[in-house]
């Protein structure tokens, strides 16, 4: 287990899977000030005995809330195992999201339609009590105030959340790339993709003026400015590209990024099971561009 206290008051928990390219890929952020704690995103039910570890050995006993910025498993699966913990906590959640937090039985079976083998590691989807589970557009604890910002795109119930200068974006600025010295962003974009919602949302975030931006897919920056201009430079490259290719698929459309896009430059470098999970991902991003592009002219 890893623990990176990155400041005095936000730590992210790294919840590595046990499954191949999935090391520095799915975490969990603590942010403790105002004498409060709030996990945000505490992943799937896979690794929720060790964001338990982690809150142990943090010695934080009690979490006022835990911000859901989406309901996919690899974020929100664990959510309500993690609930036996920890009952007094509140969950933040879109309402888009909260009937599915609260009878899971669907997002289940669309977790393992679209993962198959890696839904099943990461584990089965607890359900939560509808009494601990709801949406605010602000959350305030004593001094603890935190903004709730809608961010559709990676998916229609996206939500983003701004804490004393952190932006907690989950991925609707992409995911970040992490391996030895490599860093790039990689678009999030399954289907449903809608290129103006996405780009929207980027610019919502982009209007925040945060001082650092925090991945759910992974890690921390703090040239905020920077990362989302990139991020949105890659979108309008990315939809560009599918829109002149739609007769093509997706493996041909990410051979031509691979060679277009300089954020994957270094895409080679990567370690052989790195390629592995970004290959899959990019294609899954390209699937929903493309198929976008295609209703886009029938």
């Amino acid at each position: 287990m890893a623990i990176h206290q990155i400041s005095e008051h936000l730590f992210l928990i790294e919840l590595n899977q046990n499954i191949t390219g999935f090391k520095q890929f799915v975490s969990a952020w603590l942010y403790r000030g105002h004498k409060r704690s709030v996990l945000i995103d505490p992943g799937p039910t896979s690794t929720i005995s060790v964001v338990k570890q982690a809150l142990r050995d943090l010695h934080v006993n009690w979490l006022d809330c835990i911000l859901l910025t989406h309901i996919h498993i690899d974020h929100a699966g664990g959510t309500g195992m993690l609930m036996s913990t920890f009952p007094e906590a509140r969950i933040i959640c879109h309402p888009k999201g909260i009937p599915h937090m609260i009878d899971p039985e669907k997002l289940w079976r669309g977790s393992l339609a679209v993962l198959g083998e890696v839904a099943e590691k990461y584990g089965k989807i607890i359900k939560v009590h509808p009494n601990q589970i709801s949406y605010e557009n602000t959350v305030d604890k004593g001094s603890l105030h935190v903004d709730v910002i809608e961010t559709p795109g990676h998916a229609a119930h996206h939500l983003s959340y701004l804490i004393d200068g952190h932006l907690f974006a989950g991925e609707a600025a992409g995911v970040h790339v992490v391996d030895r010295d490599i860093s790039y962003l990689r678009p999030a974009t399954p289907p449903r993709f809608i290129y103006e919602v996405y780009r929207g949302s980027i610019l919502k975030l982009m209007e925040l003026k945060a001082q650092y931006i925090c991945f759910g897919h992974f890690g921390l920056h703090d040239d905020v400015d920077r990362v989302l201009q990139a991020s949105l430079t890659q979108l309008d490259l990315w939809w560009d590209t599918v829109r002149r290719s739609v007769d093509l698929d997706e493996e041909k459309i990410a051979d031509i990024l691979l060679g277009s896009d300089p954020q994957l430059a270094r895409f080679n470098d990567l370690s052989p099971a790195l390629r592995e999970r970004e290959s899959y991902f990019m294609k899954n991003s390209l699937k929903g561009m493309l198929s976008a592009a295609r209703e886009e002219i029938n």
